[in-house]
């Protein structure tokens, strides 16, 4: 069985009184388009300077998390075999290793986010 994320996209709501920021996704389940609440992000760090801004900014990177995905995965397609091979043929030489170093690295970020499935 391959497990799958909440489909995106994913939002971050601040709680004003609560103080934390609320991860919501789609969920197919309602009808009307509705958020499923599947993640709060409270300030974690005790003593720091702006612990609202680091959960805020902590928040929006996570809500971002399917569009990062779904940006990577052509890149990291890009770095198959016989499509890299094509590729590197039109590059110079100095774009080649940052090419390669891209493709590996969306590559590397997926395997994370999907724990291990490409």
């Amino acid at each position: 069985m391959t497990d799958t994320h909440t489909p995106g996209p994913w939002t971050a709501k601040p709680d004003l009184v609560e103080g934390f920021f609320r991860i919501e996704g789609c969920d197919p389940v309602f009808s009307d388009g509705g958020g499923a609440v599947f993640a709060d992000v409270y300030p974690w760090r005790a003593g720091a300077i702006d612990g609202a801004g680091e959960a805020a900014a902590n928040a929006r990177l996570i809500a971002a998390a399917p569009d990062l995905l779904a940006a990577l995965q052509p890149l990291a397609a890009m770095g198959d075999a016989s499509v890299r091979k094509a590729i590197l043929a039109t590059l110079r030489p100095h774009e080649r290793d940052s090419f390669i170093a891209a493709t590996d690295n969306a590559r590397d970020a997926i395997a994370k986010a999907t724990g291990g499935q490409s």
